[in-house]
Parts: structure tokens; C-alpha cells; sequence
């Protein structure tokens, strides 16, 4: 029989105990994670965001920058980049961050992580998304679990609290150690076999997504 790993977890007083944290079927793979206050959730075009310095113009090849229009000293007029102080500046999306009223504790055991994904019928049904794909949380982690949500419709997203978006799911992971080196040889030997990305089913699509500067 498989051993039973006993994690904590701190719920706000104020989130009622049936809306946050519920176990389904003992076979289900994760936890169900509500929202701790009502919530509009905005469509990613609405998302907040701020013009903020990425890197510096020497950080880039000359064949990099030609890519994206620069000439003479400037870029094309409507840009998704600015040039200035000699550096190169996006727009960086900040996502609201949307409260769940879970905390962990750090008693956690070495080697277990949580992993948060939405629910497939939140996903579906109201199109929410999480700006990071999924979450991990790592096991010293001992704040608030807080999720960074839009609305991938054009529509943003009313939900009251307790509604159910997230799941919190339980990853056990044996401790691993990478080792960085580097071998020519065999480098060379899987640059000559072909294949690649993409390459299963003798379907090698993935070669044309590689682009060269």
C-alpha cells in the first residue's frame, strides 16, 4: 500500500471551509481551488501592462535587429518595441493576481511540489486562463497561492466567490541532481542522424520552424 503524505495547509477565516480547497474522488488527481472574493477577470487586451527596459541594443546581433525594422538608428512606426537610452523597451503585462485564501505552511516534505492548472470546464466554458501556462510551487513556498487570470475571450469574466477555476495538484519528485558537460563528439553524432523536434512519424515539420537570422 502505498504511504500517505500528509501536507498543510492554512485557509484565511474568512473563506468558508466548503468553497476552498476540496477533495474530490480519492482517484482524482488534483484539489479543487475557489476564488476567496468576487472577481472580474479581464480579457488579455485589457490586461494591464507597462513600458519597462528588456535589454541593451549590444545584446543583440545586427541581423537580429534588422529583423524587427531597426535602421538608422530607429524602428518602423507601430513597433511593438521602443528605442531609447540605447536600449530596447516592451510592454510587460501585469496580470491581477486573484486571491484563494490558501497558504502553505513550510512543514512540507523534501521533494513534494504542487503544481496548479486550471479546471477543464473553466477553461472551456469561460475561457479563463493562467498567464504562466500552470503554476509550480515550490516546496518552501508559504505565502498565498494566488492565480494570474484573463479571459482569453474578448469579454471579461464575472465569478463570485467560491467559484471553483483551479486545481492544486501534489507532485512528488526524488531528489536529482544535473550534471552540466560537454561532449563534442556526441553532439555531432545527433546533429548527423536527422530528425529533431517534430521528427516522429518521419514527419520532420519541425525543421521549418527553425528560423535563421
Amino acid at each position: 500500500m502505498a504511504e500517505i503524505i500528509v501536507i498543510d495547509v492554512l485557509r484565511d477565516n474568512h473563506c468558508p471551509p466548503s468553497t476552498l480547497l476540496k477533495p474530490g474522488d480519492t482517484t482524482d488527481a488534483g484539489y479543487d481551488i475557489a476564488l476567496a472574493d468576487d472577481a472580474i477577470i479581464p480579457p488579455l487586451s485589457q490586461v494591464p501592462g507597462d513600458l519597462v527596459r528588456t535589454h541593451d541594443l549590444s545584446a543583440f546581433s545586427d541581423s537580429t535587429l534588422e529583423s524587427i525594422g531597426y535602421k538608422d538608428g530607429a524602428l518602423p512606426k507601430g513597433s511593438p518595441y521602443t528605442i531609447k537610452d540605447g536600449a530596447i523597451w516592451q510592454v510587460r503585462r501585469r496580470p491581477p493576481l486573484f486571491r484563494t485564501g490558501i497558504h502553505t505552511l513550510p512543514r512540507e516534505p523534501v521533494g513534494v511540489w504542487f503544481m496548479i492548472a486550471m479546471r477543464s470546464s473553466t477553461a472551456t466554458g469561460w475561457g479563463l486562463r493562467l498567464h504562466n501556462a500552470f503554476g509550480v510551487i515550490d516546496p518552501k513556498y508559504q505565502d498565498e497561492i494566488l492565480l494570474g487570470l484573463y479571459s482569453a475571450y474578448d469579454v471579461p469574466v464575472l465569478l463570485p466567490k467560491g467559484e471553483r477555476v483551479a486545481q492544486l495538484i501534489v507532485v512528488q519528485q526524488p531528489p536529482t541532481s544535473l550534471q552540466m558537460t560537454t561532449n563534442n563528439g556526441i553532439l555531432q553524432d545527433r546533429a548527423n542522424r536527422g530528425g529533431g523536434w517534430g521528427s516522429t512519424n518521419n514527419q520532420p515539420f519541425g525543421n521549418h520552424l527553425i528560423v535563421e537570422f
